[in-house]
């Protein structure tokens, strides 16, 4: 059951995303938010794991609504 796994691997997750450099997110970050559309109206991210797309959208003052599969990620 995928919700079961990602309860098991949360932590190590966490401690992955939050790793700068350890994925290709690092490398298109800056580009990807370039793209995105400014602040202004309400800004869903679905699938938002543990949060990191939805920190650097609330830093770039984006009102976010994330939503997950898992519960233990979102908290």
């Amino acid at each position: 059951m995928p919700t079961e796994h990602w309860r098991r691997e949360t932590a190590n997750w966490v401690r992955w995303a939050r790793t700068p450099g350890h994925d290709a997110y690092w490398d298109y970050r800056d580009s990807f938010f370039d793209i995105v559309p400014p602040p202004g109206r309400k800004t869903i991210e679905v699938g938002c794991g543990e949060g990191r797309v939805t920190r650097d959208l609330t830093s770039r003052r984006h009102e976010v609504t994330a939503i997950d599969a898992s519960p233990t990620m979102i908290r």
